[in-house]
């Protein structure tokens, strides 16, 4: 499956500390570690290695971790009419690009993520990373590896599950809460 995105669709970002009045997902574009929130909220990191990126490179006996951060970016002033309710995270992994030549064969395979909540605004918010493979390699999610981080601490993350919560996973996420869910991949060969 071949996905296409594209960073530049017209979605409102904010600067920390400027006071947004409604439920709105990722949209600080001056994240103190991050940057724009609204383009770097999806990425990735080899085991081994301590800084996740946008992009990797793997191949076949690799493992990585693909990490989702959250962050409801309504100002905490707003109390309970801040709640994101309903707050969902899943993701979809493809081939973003594959081409042969005489040397090797390239495959940029990604993953892509949303977040959605029935209150927010956008609903629905996207971001991708990739997983450039040669070799003819392809990654499978190892069971059971994935966890949520909040302020409540990691706790185990179901595999089916997409619903999300800083306490519980209910969907609620309070205003000005964050926090990232994260898989663990093992890098075969086809």
């Amino acid at each position: 499956m071949a996905m296409v995105f594209n960073h530049d669709y017209p979605r409102k970002g904010y600067n920390r500390g400027e006071l947004v009045k409604y439920v709105t997902f990722n949209a600080i574009r001056d994240h103190e570690t991050m940057g724009d929130q609204r383009k770097n909220f999806v990425t990735v990191r080899k085991h081994g290695e301590e800084e996740f990126k946008k992009v990797i490179e793997a191949c076949a006996g690799d493992k990585f971790t693909l990490r989702i951060f959250f962050e409801n970016n309504t100002d905490p002033s707003m109390g309970e009419k801040g709640a994101a309710k309903d707050t969902t995270i899943r993701f979809t992994s493809g081939v973003f690009f594959s081409f042969e030549d005489e040397w090797e064969n390239v495959h940029g395979n990604g993953f892509m993520a949303y977040i959605s909540s029935s209150n927010a605004e956008p609903h629905t918010v996207q971001d991708f990373c990739v997983v450039d493979m040669s070799d003819y390699a392809r990654y499978e999610y190892i069971e059971g590896s994935g966890r949520i981080t909040t302020k409540a601490g990691t706790k185990p993350f179901p595999d089916r599950a997409n619903l999300i919560g800083i306490e519980e996973l209910d969907g609620i996420i309070p205003a000005g809460e964050s926090g990232y869910v994260e898989y663990d991949f093992e890098v075969v060969r086809r």
